[in-house]
């Protein structure tokens, strides 16, 4: 199985091959603008949609959402999403409809400016409403929610900086 992914709000794309016939072993290679990087991932356990990874000796645990094409992809408090854009061999299900729940850090992946903050603290937001606009690489990129509730924090002050890893906002 050989799976491309191309992130939406970073500029990469990703080769992901199984190693094996088991499907636990597998080799990514990502394509940045910055070059080639490549290494081998092991996965050690799987539980619905979350997922314990191996990779250069650290274990991770991850959370994978799908809706068709899309997944997004949540580790520790980063969220990323992503869409499939090739497959030999697409599987299906998937969590179609599922949503995010709990609390959720949206951070920085880049630095930048905040242009535009476009919901505040205590202001109720659905999956996909934007929150805050960020100036980065002369782009204006809109940072959405990843769920629906409540914005419990978003310190950012339009025309400010804010550099990679800041908080945004966080969403109960």
């Amino acid at each position: 199985m050989k799976l491309g992914i191309q992130g939406s709000s970073e500029n990469f794309r990703a080769e992901i091959s199984a190693e094996n016939s088991d499907l636990d072993e597998f080799s990514v290679t990502l394509h940045r603008e910055s070059g080639l990087k490549s290494f081998s991932v092991r996965l050690l356990s799987r539980s619905g949609d979350r997922y314990t990874l191996e990779s250069h000796g650290k274990i991770e645990d991850f959370l994978l959402l799908t809706d068709g094409d899309k997944v997004l992809v949540t580790h520790e408090d980063w969220v990323w999403p992503l869409e499939i854009t090739s497959s030999k061999k697409r599987s299906s299900g998937g969590t179609k409809g599922v949503e995010l729940a709990g609390h959720i850090i949206s951070r920085a992946q880049m630095p930048g400016r905040v242009v535009q903050v476009l919901k505040e603290t205590g202001d109720k937001v659905e999956a996909g409403d934007g929150v805050v606009i960020v100036e980065a690489m002369k782009m204006q990129n809109e940072i959405v929610s990843p769920k629906a509730g409540t914005v419990i924090r978003c310190d950012v002050v339009e025309g400010k900086s804010v550099n990679t890893g800041d908080i945004l906002f966080e969403i109960e």
